[in-house]
């Protein structure tokens, strides 16, 4: 089993054999709007709503078998939809029961009505994630798999999506599981000293013992070094373009998004409003925020876009502080650079075109922040800008395509409760002190890995990762 036991058949107060149902795919009209079921009994509750052209009953079908029929209410003659049913049967589904999906037109009505259909035959609206979180209880993914599944659904740029599949396949487990063999064996030595002591076993020597986890101490450090770039590939980084009025804010916006979005006049003051767009830059994505510019003024409405673009600055991840190059540094800029600088910060000097020669790096009263000098108008050093917002938000690190990433906060935060917990059990046995000691950290840390594949998870950690998928997921 790949969780605890003690987990079996929680779902939220909910029994696991309720045949359950949801649609599927997104709200919307589309081509073609599917509704999910999953259960002992679904095929039984799907055959009672659908009518097969052949005449030819679901229950009488074979897994992984697709009918052409339509969809109505039992017993009537009214046709709600064509549709097509698939069958799948356990244990060979998603859920790893028995499963039907009903295919039909992709519009809000006709799925609704479907849907109702099916809840007046037996089946009950699944819950957020229950579907995914019967494939965990069946043991079909793992935890860290299932959250993968969302990750999928949600990544916004082709390499969090491929972080996200590599997760999903069981790459990152597959590293999490080693680490936790690596762990119970060393506990079984551990355990075994302490039983034994009384006749004095020397455990292949103590100094065995501590390059024994050392290696797993490497190991947990080899998992978590790139944990901090997956969590920016996996969320994206909220960037804020923050400065005085018409210093160019809008107009650098504009260039990197290689298109007209916010409006660009002379007149200080006319971003009144915050504007979000967001572009990928090499696999990441960046949430652009271009705020109103932030000066004193007594215009009521411009007051409150400064007010919006404060708060937009508080929730950035980085801050891009534009400043006139051709006009010089104030001691606005100054200031607000002072501000910025609890973030990582990047310094644009904007309107380089109007200056005869490259500019120098203006007196900023921080030597350590970057400066960029570039034009939003003709473009140049747009591209040079993109690759310094990557290199800042990666720490400088170049990622390989194919490497395994902990990107997720919950795994990252386990793993390094993990690693604490085995410098514990180094530290006690560097002192000498009994291996009992040594033990009870080494059973925390394994205890801390098995939360990220759900070897040892609580129903409630269950309710929080689940409660955030779509019903119909």
């Amino acid at each position: 089993m790949r969780y605890n036991k003690r987990m079996q058949g929680q779902s939220k107060g909910k029994a696991n054999n309720d045949i359950i149902a949801a649609i599927a795919t997104a709200q919307g009209a589309g081509g073609i709007g599917i509704v999910r079921l999953s259960g002992n009994g679904c095929i039984a509750v799907a055959d009672a709503v659908f009518t097969a052209q052949d005449a030819q009953s679901l229950n009488s079908r074979p897994g992984y078998t697709l009918a052409y029929g339509h969809v109505g209410r039992p017993g009537e003659a009214t046709v709600v939809d064509e549709a097509l049913a698939t069958v799948m049967r356990a244990p060979h589904s998603y859920t790893k029961e028995d499963v039907v999906e009903l295919n039909v037109h992709g519009g809000p009505t006709s799925l609704r009505r479907t849907l109702n259909l099916v809840l007046e035959s037996g089946a009950r609206i699944a819950e957020p994630g229950e579907f995914t979180r019967r494939a965990f209880l069946s043991g079909r993914v793992d935890l860290a798999q299932a959250e993968a599944v969302l990750d999928v659904i949600e990544a916004r740029t082709k390499r969090a999506g491929d972080v996200a599949v590599r997760q999903l396949t069981g790459a990152l487990s597959q590293q999490v599981e080693k680490i936790a063999a690596a762990l119970a064996e060393l506990l079984v030595d551990l355990d075994a000293a302490v039983d034994f002591s009384d006749e004095d076993l020397d455990l292949a020597c103590r100094e065995a013992v501590m390059t024994s986890v050392d290696r797993v101490a490497e190991s947990v450090d080899t998992i978590l070094a790139g944990a901090a770039e997956g969590e920016v590939v996996r969320a994206g980084v909220r960037l804020a373009i923050i400065g005085r009025p018409n210093v160019g804010k809008s107009s650098l916006l504009n260039a990197l998004l290689r298109r007209d979005r916010a409006i660009v006049t002379p007149v200080p003051g006319t971003t009144r409003d915050v504007l979000e767009e967001t572009i990928a830059i090499d696999g990441v994505a960046f949430i652009l925020v271009d705020t109103a510019g932030i000066r004193h003024t007594d215009d009521d409405v411009e007051s409150k876009g400064v007010a919006r673009s404060r708060r937009s600055l508080a929730e950035a991840d980085m801050v891009a502080l534009v400043v006139d190059a051709a006009a010089g540094v104030t001691a606005e800029d100054v200031a607000l650079l002072g501000e910025a600088r609890v973030l990582p910060t990047i310094v644009i000097g904007n309107k380089s075109d109007l200056l005869s020669e490259s500019p120098d790096r203006p007196d900023l009263n921080d030597e350590e922040v970057d400066y960029i000098s570039v034009s939003a108008k003709t473009g140049e050093e747009i591209d040079t800008l993109e690759k310094l917002f990557l290199s800042r938000a990666l720490g400088g690190r170049v990622l390989a395509t194919d490497e395994v990433l902990v990107s997720n906060a919950r795994h990252a935060d386990a793993l390094r409760r993990a690693k604490a917990a085995v410098a514990r059990a180094r530290a006690a046995l560097s002192d000498g002190l009994s291996e009992e000691f040594a033990a009870s950290e080494i059973r925390t840390a394994l205890s801390c890995v098995g939360e990220i594949t759900g070897r040892d998870v609580s129903a409630d950690i269950l309710d929080r990762i689940f409660g955030r998928f779509c019903i119909g997921k």
